[in-house]
């Protein structure tokens, strides 16, 4: 953990002790934890946030990830299916739903092709780097 984890976990657990009932300090924890991969305290800390407020998204989300991380599929499908449905006009979240169901990482990216198009050399043409990267134009 870094210096600066340190430090922000210490300033929310002092903002903890003077707010102990806000779910946004708790949220904030368990990012910090979660992005230090400390899965077992980030859970807690989400789990907590949740309980404080069922409908808070931003942390069923981080909730979501940190079960994705854990390898608990199921419970972080659950996660981001409460977010889906606070947030239906979100399109990220059918794509990390359709990830998890494929048994993938939630945030995981589609791999691009790996494929490299053929060269132009079957006449012998070459083509130059300014023919290549002009914009087609408009009739």
């Amino acid at each position: 953990i870094s210096d600066a984890d340190t430090w922000a976990l210490s300033s929310y657990d002092t903002a903890l002790q003077l707010d102990p009932n806000n779910p946004y300090l708790y949220m904030q924890e368990g990012n910090v934890n979660y992005l230090s991969k400390q899965f077992a305290t980030a859970q807690t800390k989400l789990e907590k946030s949740v309980a404080l407020n069922p409908n808070y998204s931003n942390a069923l989300y981080s909730l979501g990830l940190v079960y994705d991380a854990t390898g608990h599929k199921d419970k972080a499908i659950e996660q981001f299916t409460k977010v889906q449905q606070l947030n239906p006009k979100d399109t990220t979240i059918s794509k990390i739903l359709a990830n998890l169901k494929a048994g993938l990482p939630a945030l995981q990216s589609p791999t691009p092709p790996t494929e490299t198009p053929p060269a132009n050399s079957s006449m012998g043409e070459t083509s130059t780097p300014a023919e290549e990267n002009t914009a087609p134009t408009k009739k």
